[in-house]
């Protein structure tokens, strides 16, 4: 099991985390800080609800996820 397409940081895009959530079946990532500490999660209805209020694919994950 690859734990990369599990995780993502912070100051990754929501681009990415749809990616890795697409590419690891379980609709939900663990997000990490800078210094690797689980701070939080993420998850594919959380992408969506920030879509519909107008946050941008663009914008960081811990702008969204549950942190």
């Amino acid at each position: 099991m690859n734990l990369d397409n599990y995780c993502i940081y912070d100051d990754d895009n929501l681009k990415l985390a749809l990616e890795k959530i697409d590419k690891n079946k379980h609709g939900f990532l663990i997000v990490l800080n800078s210094n690797k500490k689980v701070i939080g999660t993420l998850t594919d209805g959380d992408i969506r609800r920030s879509l519909i209020n107008e946050i941008e694919l663009s914008d960081e994950v811990g702008q969204v996820g549950n942190l």
